[in-house]
């Protein structure tokens, strides 16, 4: 079978309907809820309380937004606030549900997928867990220099769907072919996937992406993406070793 990012993502889907597959999608999420939920809590007191009033008595900003409020009849500017915040929380806590997918779902995944679809595909050992780790801890500090450098840009209209789309499939196609290969993959098969492979992983990064602005979808996003990932690289890796 010639593994394509269209194959991936449509056996991504399939592979939903087996139970132990679906279980474990759900692990990560519901931990991701739960931080997110103790980060609303803790943050928005602080937003409305500390940060709205802080930016009230900035004289430019108070100017501006006390004639519209007047007009408007309700605070633009904690209404502004507010929107922000919630961006905020929800790029953090797709990032969050990203680590927990790669530290946790992955290695409980890739087992499951190799023993149902990929059989004669034998472990090597030669990509270890550390490395995956190294990966992912040194693609989340790009993914968070990113974000505080270009934070302006989600002040932009289209910058708050836009620029978080780049970052988060920047983040998968970097963490998720290495989780996905490291107990499968020789390290000339990992340089060859990601070389070879490259308009393919992007062209999967970008299309399981678009999760992330579907509504409820968007929950099962990370589990998603990691799942299509593991299919992609697991199939390219053992076509590598059948066509050789």
């Amino acid at each position: 079978m010639n593994m394509t990012a269209s194959k991936a993502i449509k056996l991504s889907w399939v592979a939903l309907m087996q139970k132990a597959i679906l279980i474990r999608l759900l692990i990560p999420i519901g931990l991701a809820i739960a931080i997110s939920l103790g980060l609303l809590s803790w943050g928005w007191p602080l937003v409305s309380h500390e940060f709205v009033p802080f930016l009230n008595n900035v004289v430019v900003i108070h100017w501006i937004f006390s004639h519209l409020d007047t007009w408007l009849g309700f605070s633009l500017l904690t209404a502004f606030a507010l929107f922000l915040f919630i961006i905020l929380i929800f790029i953090t806590t797709y990032f969050i549900l990203i680590l927990l997918t790669s530290l946790i779902l992955v290695p409980l995944l890739t087992p499951v997928i190799q023993k149902n679809y990929f059989p004669g595909l034998v472990e090597t050992y030669e990509l270890t867990w550390f490395d995956g780790l190294k990966n992912t801890l040194v693609a989340t500090m790009i993914f968070l220099a990113a974000l505080i450098i270009g934070s302006p840009l989600l002040f932009i209209p289209g910058g708050q769907i836009v620029y978080p789309f780049l970052l988060n499939s920047f983040l998968s196609k970097r963490i998720f072919p290495l989780d996905a290969a490291q107990n499968y993959a020789t390290t000339l098969e990992y340089k060859k996937l990601i070389l070879n492979e490259r308009p393919s992983l992007w062209t999967l990064a970008f299309l399981t992406n678009g999760y992330v602005y579907i509504p409820i979808l968007n929950f099962l996003a990370a589990p998603l993406i990691a799942l299509a990932f593991i299919f992609f690289c697991l199939g390219k890796i053992n076509e590598y070793r059948t066509t050789n």
